[in-house]
């Protein structure tokens, strides 16, 4: 089962960071955004109780989620930091998964169709609008 908890550490060790901590500087607020994005992929969290994980108001989850969005097209580390503990977190419910296959490839479905989207976005921004596009 992936919480809050387990998300929350293994940024923090990869960041070399503390969430909770109360500051602006840029590497915390790079970690944190990581942290709100993956818990708001992976967990069924209100903004408001994400934040309350942090000491944070659910405006600056919404913020935070906002900020990794523009930051995962011109940061590199960030991106790669996100990418890297998202690989972790998928194989540890990938062996979850494993044991009902059904929910194995569904899962593996959905993770392919957001990379395909992300794709979609950064090459092809105007895909919305297309018509071979809309069943998405």
């Amino acid at each position: 089962m992936i919480n809050s908890e387990l998300i929350k550490s293994m940024i923090e060790q990869k960041c070399l960071v503390h969430l909770n901590k109360d500051t602006r500087k840029r590497n915390v607020v790079y970690a944190r955004a990581i942290y709100f994005k993956l818990l708001k992929e992976f967990t069924k969290m209100t903004l408001e109780s994400i934040g309350e994980t942090v000491n944070r108001d659910h405006s600056s989850v919404l913020y935070g989620i906002n900020k990794f969005e523009q930051l995962q097209f011109y940061k590199e580390p960030v991106l790669s930091v996100y990418e890297e503990i998202k690989e972790d977190i998928l194989r540890d419910r990938d062996e979850n998964l494993k044991k009902d296959p059904l929910k194995y490839y569904e899962s593996k479905y959905k993770n392919l169709k957001y990379k395909y989207k992300l794709l979609l976005d950064k090459y092809e921004p105007d895909w919305k609008n297309k018509k071979e596009f809309n069943e998405f």
